[in-house]
């Protein structure tokens, strides 16, 4: 009988197929959850097949004995893979339900550097004698780097374990196994149910999250909904925390078996007496009391609006760009940025220069990672340049100064401030050409002394200003005609349109003004 046949937990959120905007870092989608529907929209693209070993561990009658054990596993594991796995699996009444239909799952490194993923069900009555239900434990064994296939998200395996036949019970496999394939699909959406979830227990939802954020275990008693709920916080984690995070779920709870987070059902004395002295923090989503020291920061916060607003998709958008390796105050600094663009049409052009500024690599820049730096910095910059057409000539002459020292040091990425720089400068040329003329050839002197190669950016967005520079001048601008000339000679060797910077440089030469001045 298959996993999906049983009915069980894991099976009931919903899988997406079709996205009519998938996010450029994540595999999931953006249809929205409540109430509104996508146009259809083509496949998406496939991914390339994940190939994995597997186990099954559980308690047969054989030759070699009737206990639990692996009882079939496929020849690419190691003995210590091997043993760890058996340490992990939950044996006879280790489920927290006793029913026919009950399930849970295990996700965990091994010493070997890869990863488990290991789904129990209940498979029959227990042979033995002992009553209950026997529990049938199969896990598929990844490379580490192949679960970012899966967005590090261990219910999108286990679906894909599910359409592989890998959940179904198997209670005379062979003594060899093959090794499997999995494919990885759209990823899974959080269902309304999930928001609601988290909603229902926000407060403690949200510890519970600090929790995980600061590198801590968490055992989370969740009765009501353990699946939703650890689907709520998977996908509210930054995806480099959840690559690294492992979950237990509907697995009764033993300190051998301790994983990053581990949701159970009620079973809060006998927790407590197991937890009593042990660095694990437990959190009951029914019977929550907020702990004095509870974790709270921008990055929990700004999760919480986002459920309680029902922007999941957006959330998921942020936690897959969250790619950077950092400490819970990075990702609040990464949360902090996301508020403030936000608010970016209501800054003025100031504030806006002091956000790139915080971005640059020595800010929170160097801290948030350089893809969410270019997402802030991209709106910031796009947002300089409609101001700049509305700016008077001294603010824009001042914003030109801070875009400038932001394009040299590359605060973001320099194509992205060529525009708004020369929008500033176009503001300004007609009242003060001389201060920039001196200005542009302090930058191309300066870009060129960093890097030739990065006055491409500028290329084309300069040349009509350097048109209207050379238009502007008077005879008592020579010596900045001259210089800039001999500069565009210099500069017209590294651009690809450098017939177009030599004319400028004629233009600009003392003979060529001479000319047409008669």
């Amino acid at each position: 009988m298959t996993h999906s046949e049983r009915g069980a937990d894991f099976s009931v959120a919903p899988v997406c197929n079709r996205c009519d905007s998938p996010p450029p870092v994540t595999n999931r989608c953006h249809t929205e959850v409540r109430g509104s529907k996508s146009p259809p929209a083509p496949d998406a693209v496939a991914t390339a097949p994940v190939h994995c070993d597997q186990a099954i561990y559980t308690s047969l009658r054989s030759g070699a004995g009737q206990g639990y054990r692996i009882v079939a596993a496929s020849p690419g594991l190691t003995a210590a893979e091997k043993a760890e796995i058996t340490r992990r699996s939950p044996s006879h009444d280790g489920l927290c339900e006793a029913t026919s239909d009950a399930d849970g799952l295990a996700y965990y490194p091994l010493s070997s550097g890869r990863w488990c993923l290991a789904h129990s069900c209940a498979a029959g009555i227990e042979h033995t004698g002992r009553g209950g239900h026997r529990v049938f434990t199969r896990a598929v064994i990844v490379a580490a780097e192949d679960r970012a296939a899966f967005d590090f998200d261990p219910i999108a395996m286990l679906t894909a374990m599910n359409e592989a036949g890998l959940t179904d019970v198997q209670l005379d496999p062979p003594a060899e196994l093959p090794s499997a394939t999995l494919q990885p699909g759209s990823a899974l959406c959080p269902s309304s149910e999930t928001a609601d979830c988290w909603n229902r227990s926000a407060a403690a939802m949200a510890e519970a999250l600090g929790v995980l954020l600061h590198g801590q275990q968490l055992v989370l008693i969740a009765a009501d909904d353990p699946v939703n709920s650890m689907w709520a916080l998977t996908a509210s984690l930054p995806i480099s925390v959840r690559a690294s995070t492992s979950i237990s779920c509907n697995l009764k709870f033993s300190m051998g078996r301790c994983l990053s987070l581990n949701i159970v059902a009620d079973e809060a004395t006998r927790l407590r007496r197991l937890l009593r002295g042990q660095p694990v923090t437990c959190i009951d989503l029914q019977c929550y009391k907020p702990s004095a020291d509870r974790h709270a920061g921008a990055w929990v916060t700004m999760v919480s609006q986002r459920w309680a607003h029902g922007q999941v998709f957006d959330l998921i958008d942020l936690t897959a760009q969250a790619s950077a390796d950092g400490s819970a105050a990075d990702f609040d600094a990464i949360a902090a940025l996301f508020a403030e663009l936000e608010t970016v049409d209501q800054r003025s052009s100031g504030e806006l220069v002091e956000m790139l500024r915080r971005l640059r690599p020595g800010g929170d820049g160097g801290r948030v990672g350089p893809h969410i730096s270019q997402k802030v910095g991209g709106r910031v910059v796009q947002r300089l340049n409609e101001l700049a057409r509305s700016m008077s000539p001294d603010e824009a002459w001042n914003t030109s100064a801070d875009l400038a020292e932001a394009y040299l040091q590359a605060w973001v990425a320099r194509s992205l401030l060529a525009a708004p720089l020369v929008a500033c400068l176009q503001k300004v040329v007609a009242h003060r050409p001389a201060d920039v003329t001196r200005f542009v050839v302090g930058l191309l002197e300066s870009a060129v002394a960093v890097n030739p190669g990065i006055l491409v950016s500028l290329d084309m967005s300069l040349q009509e200003l350097l048109r209207r520079i050379a238009s502007s001048f008077t005879p008592t601008d020579l010596a900045d005609a001259r210089a800039m000339g001999k500069l565009l000679r210099r500069w017209h060797v590294f651009l690809p349109h450098h017939e177009v910077a030599g004319h400028l440089a004629d233009t600009f030469s003392p003979r060529s003004r001479k000319r047409t001045r008669t």
